[in-house]
């Protein structure tokens, strides 16, 4: 599975890949990237969280349609993390 990256399309907005899934795939490409076969979407349909932020505000933005992109660190949830619509987790 290839992991989503950021990059800025035409117009200078940053944008969000998640690349469809390769069967019997080796070595990378880069050269092919950001035209890569994938879902973009918008990064301002996205909280960036952080460890520090408790469970329920990243609930409250799961619930008004936003997706998460969890920094890196460590995260200890004071609740469970609530998610409406089915998830794909890449």
């Amino acid at each position: 599975m290839r992991a989503p990256y950021l990059y800025l399309d035409a117009k200078r907005a940053l944008q969000r890949v998640r690349p469809r899934s390769a069967n019997q795939f080796r070595g990378h490409d880069l050269g092919q990237c950001p035209e890569s076969p994938g879902t973009s979407l918008p990064i301002e349909r996205f909280f960036i969280a952080k460890p520090s932020y408790p469970a329920f505000l990243m609930n409250i933005v799961l619930g008004l349609g936003f997706n998460l992109i969890l920094t890196p660190g460590i995260y200890h949830l004071d609740g469970t993390l609530l998610f409406r619509a089915p998830t794909r987790w890449c």
